[in-house]
């Protein structure tokens, strides 16, 4: 069974986030429940953890959560 990714099940980083604070005791069931794929859940709840190391509000969960989803990217052209 192919795992969803956060952005097709939520809108934003956020939202994924506190729908498990508000609903879910477990980040394994929060995971299966929507079925994400295990390695995003890992990436939103380390976006989570360092928005909370630096006191900023839970919207900034989705800055940390596309930093690491994009880390690796790199544009190869670019557009004018």
């Amino acid at each position: 069974m192919k795992k969803k990714k956060i952005y097709q099940v939520f809108n934003t980083a956020c939202d994924a986030y506190l729908e498990y604070v508000n609903n879910f005791i477990t980040k394994e069931r929060f995971t299966e429940f929507f079925e994400l794929d295990e390695l995003e859940v890992d990436r939103l709840f380390s976006a989570a953890k360092d928005a909370k190391e630096n006191n900023l509000p839970y919207i900034s969960i989705d800055y940390y959560f596309q930093k690491m989803n994009n880390r690796k990217y790199s544009e190869k052209k670019i557009h004018w």
